[in-house]
């Protein structure tokens, strides 16, 4: 079976992929790791936690973006 997690890895690129954990969202967002803390701090981006993981979800980081294009 790991195997097919493999492929399945290979498969999920930023088009497809959904969640993106920590360091995806850093280099998504092209910030850094501080930075991200200090927009979840200032709620302006949140994340979505699933047992002790903090992901993030593409929607709203295109959405953060978005947003700070009107600024």
């Amino acid at each position: 079976m790991m195997f097919g997690y493999a492929i399945l890895q290979i498969v999920m690129t930023e088009e497809t992929k959904r969640l993106f954990t920590v360091n995806e969202a850093c280099i998504y967002l092209s910030i850094s790791r501080m930075s991200l803390y200090r927009m979840m701090e200032r709620k302006e981006i949140t994340p979505v936690k699933i047992g002790n993981r903090t992901l993030f979800d593409k929607k709203d980081l295109d959405e953060f973006i978005e947003k700070s294009k009107k600024l």
